[in-house]
């Protein structure tokens, strides 16, 4: 029993994490709109959180149904696709993939505050990372979030199989950040992006 409310307690905080991340991209990266977001504090930081509706509505069915599939450790990686338009080629791909402990063994070392630390830390370099990321202004994008899950999970009715691009062209470059660790799970996150054409 001990082990099974240790993983709820990680799926929580690592759901919390995937929310705080996704609006933090999207406002950094100027997906949408700024004046949709506000800064909170979360894990000890800040972050940008929606006050449009519209904008959280379709993350919060995408968070729901995580919570649902990480109890369960049936999510494989959760990745946000940054495209262009007209072509919806990939510009950016931010990944986290998500291992499970094949123990299933909780870790009487590894505490809340220790992985709220390191929440913090990976938050951190998100913000860090628009430094070295190529610019988007002047480029029309949009977004879309695909769940990669295990073959036995079930969809919900509103989901589908993504079948448009979701790789860099060429392969791009990659920047790999912190690992968050909690008991049962691994989270590895990295971003990929177009390179910049020299000429």
């Amino acid at each position: 029993m001990a082990s099974s409310i240790a993983l709820d307690g990680s799926s929580d905080l690592v759901v919390d994490f995937f929310e705080c991340s996704l609006y933090s991209i999207l406002y950094l990266r100027g997906i949408l709109c700024p004046d949709d977001f506000v800064h909170q504090k979360r894990f000890g930081t800040v972050v940008m959180w929606p006050v449009n509706l519209e904008v959280s509505a379709y993350v919060d069915q995408i968070i729901d149904q995580l919570r649902v599939w990480l109890k369960t450790n049936q999510v494989c990686e959760m990745i946000l696709l940054i495209k262009s338009k007209p072509d919806f080629e990939v510009v950016e791909r931010w990944q986290f993939s998500i291992h499970v402990d094949g123990t299933n063994e909780t870790k009487p070392n590894q505490s809340d505050a220790k992985a709220t630390s390191q929440i913090k830390a990976i938050l951190r370099q998100i913000f860090a990372s628009v430094s070295i990321l190529p610019s988007l202004d002047g480029i029309d994008c949009t977004y879309n979030v695909q769940v990669h899950v295990e073959p036995t999970a079930e969809l919900p009715s509103a989901w589908k199989e993504e079948s448009g691009p979701s790789l860099i062209a060429g392969g791009g470059e990659h920047v790999r950040l912190a690992t968050l660790s909690t008991d049962g799970r691994r989270i590895e996150p990295y971003i990929s992006y177009r390179m910049e054409n020299p000429f």
